[in-house]
């Protein structure tokens, strides 16, 4: 009884997390296609940046000193400074891509009908 329990709970969460884990690159993959790689960026810095507040906040063992701090802070501002370095390198480079800007800041619909997200879908789907 007790370790088949365990064995389903396990197999739930292990098909949960990967469904997760596809929803969070989806995503991403989603904000770079439908926006500039600078928002797709930042939003990823403040992703970790709400990750880590938020296990300070939930995670009872965690012990607030000046060295935490200091650490937490160095690697924001890090992960920052390389994000805005590596859009700077990307602005630098030739475009690859032959869509105009404001096709890629909204969701319009295509000639055929189709909006940016059922692209993106697609897209994916192509991939998989």
């Amino acid at each position: 009884g007790s370790l088949r329990s365990t064995s389903m709970d396990f197999f739930v969460l292990f098909i949960a997390s990967g469904f997760l884990a596809f929803a969070v690159n989806f995503t991403t993959y989603w904000c770079t296609q439908v926006n500039s790689p600078l928002t797709t960026s930042v939003t990823g810095q403040l992703k970790n940046v709400l990750t880590t507040v938020l296990g300070m906040l939930i995670f009872p063992d965690v012990h607030i000193n000046p060295t935490f701090l200091v650490g937490v802070g160095l690697g924001t501002v890090g992960g920052i400074f390389y994000s805005v370095h590596k859009f700077m390198e990307s602005q630098q480079r030739p475009k690859k891509c032959s869509k105009s800007q404001s096709q890629m800041e909204s969701p319009q619909l295509e000639a055929d009908g189709e909006t940016r997200i059922e692209m993106v879908i697609s897209d994916v789907a192509r991939t998989m």
